[in-house]
């Protein structure tokens, strides 16, 4: 089994508790690079690539929620988008986690 985990760069120690998790039960992992949309520049053409409706919008209420869409919500989408594109270009099943996944010791019968 392969997993991608999407990570910001300063939260290495943090993903590496998750590797090292994941390396115990036999999960293959490579690391993904967060889409930091905290910069003006970045999440103006960020909201341009992804094509973001006017419903989802910087500060609009999101259809199906109330709460509002952030520069670290968009940034997020971007990097699942991200990880979806790999899997997608690899045609292997995988899993796509974030850094801050925790998950249960008895988890690796499931994983097989």
């Amino acid at each position: 089994m392969r997993a991608i985990v999407i990570t910001m760069p300063e939260r290495r120690e943090r993903v590496q508790k998750l590797i090292d998790q994941l390396h115990s039960i036999h999960v293959q992992t490579s690391i993904l690079s967060a889409v930091d949309a905290r910069n003006p520049s970045t999440l103006a053409s960020l909201i341009e690539s992804l094509d973001v409706p006017t419903r989802f919008a910087l500060g609009q209420p999101r259809l199906l929620h109330s709460t509002i869409a952030t520069p670290g919500a968009l940034g997020c989408y971007a990097s699942h988008v991200n990880a979806w594109k790999q899997v997608a270009s690899s045609q292997t099943p995988m899993f796509i986690m974030e850094d801050d996944m925790e998950f249960e010791s008895h988890i690796d019968p499931f994983l097989v």
